[in-house]
């Protein structure tokens, strides 16, 4: 295992060590899987009045709370409340690492 393997794990673990005695709802709020990532983009993406198949609360909740902008072909989901963009759970030690060095 290389270094940076190493202090991603370890970043990893110690999230998880954080948040894992949170009550699952709050967990949720914390951070967003890519998964969930890639079907709020889908459910932000849908027309007026198509159903969502994550359903119609998922739809709302996608929409009340996030929005998204192209950028090229690169879809980029922001939160609506504090308009920063939205970084998946797997992305975030990545992003914070670029961000630093």
């Amino acid at each position: 295992m290389t270094d940076d393997e190493q202090q991603k794990a370890e970043f990893y673990r110690l999230i998880e060590e954080q948040i894992s005695g949170l009550d699952q709802k709050r967990i949720a709020s914390y951070y967003i899987t890519q998964e969930r990532y890639d079907k709020v983009l889908q459910a932000l993406q849908l027309d007026k009045g198509v159903k969502c198949q994550d359903g119609s609360y998922f739809k709302f909740w996608a929409t009340k709370n996030f929005k998204f902008h192209e950028i090229g072909s690169k879809k980029i989901l922001y939160c609506k409340k504090s308009s920063c963009p939205v970084v998946p759970k797997e992305d975030i030690f990545d992003t914070i690492k670029r961000r630093v060095v």
